[in-house]
């Protein structure tokens, strides 16, 4: 089954439900997000839809209770490793050569605008929708580190960030870039 999540940086999904657990466990996800089961949907669908909290899922669907410590612990290490991931916008790291090229990621996520925070007064800028397209480009960086820690590269090459317009107040950010394992030069 494949649900969508609304939380403060908009809308994301779909996601299948046996990756719910993993990914609010690494904080790709907050716990107190709203869900709903994919279907088709439109953006304008979406949101006029009824979303029931992510506690309901994850009692209903995946086995109640909290993580195990051995699951814990292997996030802990990931969210850590994921901090020392390099992510660049080039081809090439100075001092450094690529040892293994691991493949090529890409994360997406459907923000949700509202007319209030498009709106602008008297030419200023709208610092609500700004906020909003920060903090999913921040998760979206976070989210794309963390994939690349659990492959095994410490860094990501070419990384590019690109906006899609969609209907409804709609507004999609795609992060994509080639994780490697590097190591320096001799």
């Amino acid at each position: 089954m494949s649900v969508y999540i609304r939380d403060s940086t908009g809308i994301q999904g779909p996601f299948e439900v046996s990756s719910l657990r993993e990914r609010i466990a690494s904080g790709q996800i907050p716990q107190d997000a709203q869900w709903i089961t994919y279907s088709g949907q439109s953006a304008g669908e979406l949101e006029e839809s009824q979303w029931r909290p992510l506690a309901v899922l994850l009692a209903e669907a995946l086995a109640p209770g909290e993580l195990s410590r051995k699951e814990q612990a292997k996030f802990e290490r990931l969210r850590e490793l994921a901090k020392q991931v390099i992510l660049t916008t080039t081809h090439t790291i100075d001092g450094h050569r690529v040892r293994k090229y691991l493949g090529i990621e890409s994360v997406e996520f459907i923000i949700g605008t509202s007319l209030v925070s498009e709106m602008t007064f008297f030419g200023r800028r709208s610092t609500a929708f700004e906020s909003k397209l920060q903090e999913a480009k921040k998760t979206a960086f976070d989210t794309l580190a963390m994939i690349a820690a659990e492959r095994g590269a410490n860094a990501i090459l070419g990384v590019d960030v690109d906006y899609v317009e969609f209907n409804d107040n709609r507004l999609g950010l795609v992060v994509n870039g080639t994780l490697v394992e590097i190591a320096p030069v001799s």
